[in-house]
């Protein structure tokens, strides 16, 4: 696959041993709408879209381009038009942007500490480029709380504009950073769960 990369963009293959440069130039590619590999389709799936986690109401998976689309919004980097799975999440959403959605949505983004422990239990999921593309929501194992895409699919924003969980370019469970090429989000409602 590195030999493949190095060939479409024109980087050096030891440039492309640096994970940061690796997720660049795959982004780049990607977003320019280079086929790298053909992408992962969810199970169907009949689950909630929300889950309850720590007594407040997410976002079972990250936004999708169908999510935006519906919404009326684009993310303010995205594909051609065509060139990506409705069922995608929307990858090149900014920190505004997300903020924005979410609260019209009336909610807001997670915080880093309610990420980290939504994710605790999170498969490896889509990492290192294994499918050379984001796969569709849901095409990985569920957490512990249900929460979907935690790690490896898409980088996503927390409210402290920092990004989490890494993209299907990076290296397995990487560190939290202010931002990234491949990155989208989900929307955390602090509406208290229902008492049964």
């Amino acid at each position: 696959m590195l030999s493949r990369i190095a060939e479409l963009s024109g980087a050096k293959s030891l440039a492309l041993q640096n994970p940061l440069v690796l997720e660049e130039v795959v982004a780049e590619l990607w977003f320019s709408g280079v086929d790298l590999a053909q992408p992962v389709l969810a199970p169907p799936t009949m689950v909630s879209a929300t889950v309850w986690i720590h007594g407040r109401c997410w976002d079972r998976s990250l936004v999708t381009y169908a999510d935006m689309s519906a919404w009326g919004h684009q993310p303010a980097r995205g594909r051609e038009a065509g060139t990506t799975l409705p069922s995608q999440p929307a990858a090149g959403v900014s920190l505004d942007q997300a903020r924005a959605l979410a609260a019209d949505r009336g909610g807001r983004l997670p915080r880093l500490h309610e990420w980290a422990q939504a994710v605790a239990d999170s498969a490896a999921g889509n990492h290192g480029m294994h499918w050379a593309t984001p796969s569709a929501s849901g095409a990985f194992p569920a957490t512990g709380h249900g929460l979907l895409d935690g790690w490896g699919n898409l980088w996503e924003w927390t409210e402290e504009g920092q990004v989490v969980g890494g993209s299907f370019a990076s290296p397995a469970c990487p560190q939290p950073r202010p931002s990234a090429p491949l990155v989208g989000f989900r929307v955390v409602f602090d509406a208290k769960k229902p008492d049964p």
